[in-house]
C-alpha cells in the first residue's frame, strides 16, 4: 500500500524523524526514573513497615487505632502514618487575622443574631 503526500502537505517538508524528537521531549529523563524509583522505594519500606509494626494484613484496613496517652484513642491510617514519618518537615502556617477590627466586627454580628434568635433582644 502506498500512499501519495498530497502536494501542499507539510509532511513533504520534513526531514526531522518526529518519533525521536516525540521521545526525546516528552518521555522522562533519566533522573527522572530515578527519581520515581526511589518515591516507589520509599512507599514500599514505609508499607511494610506499617504493616509490621501494627500486625495487619493490608494498608486498607480502616479501624487502626493505637494509645499516644492511657485514655486517648486514635486512629492511624496508611496517609497519617505517612504524614507522621515524613522525612522533610511542611511548615505550618497559621492563619493571620489582617483586618483585626472586621473580625471584632464579625463577632459581635453573630452574637447579635444569636441574641436574636434566642429571643433576647
Amino acid at each position: 500500500m502506498n500512499i501519495e503526500i498530497k502536494y501542499n502537505s507539510p509532511l513533504q517538508y520534513l526531514d526531522y524523524d518526529v518519533s525521536r524528537y516525540i521521545y526525546e521531549t516528552f518521555f522522562p529523563s533519566k533522573i527522572t526514573k530515578e527519581y520515581k524509583n526511589l518515591v516507589n522505594d520509599q512507599f514500599k519500606y514505609f508499607k511494610n513497615k506499617y504493616l509490621k509494626i501494627y500486625k495487619l494484613k493490608d494498608i486498607y484496613f480502616p479501624n487502626t487505632l493505637f494509645s499516644p496517652s492511657r485514655h486517648i484513642y486514635k486512629r492511624l491510617t496508611f496517609n497519617l502514618f505517612l504524614v507522621i514519618n515524613r522525612k522533610v518537615p511542611f511548615k505550618n502556617k497559621k492563619r493571620r487575622r489582617n483586618n483585626i477590627i472586621s473580625y471584632r466586627r464579625a463577632i459581635l454580628y453573630k452574637r447579635e443574631a444569636n441574641m436574636l434568635r434566642i429571643g433576647l433582644i
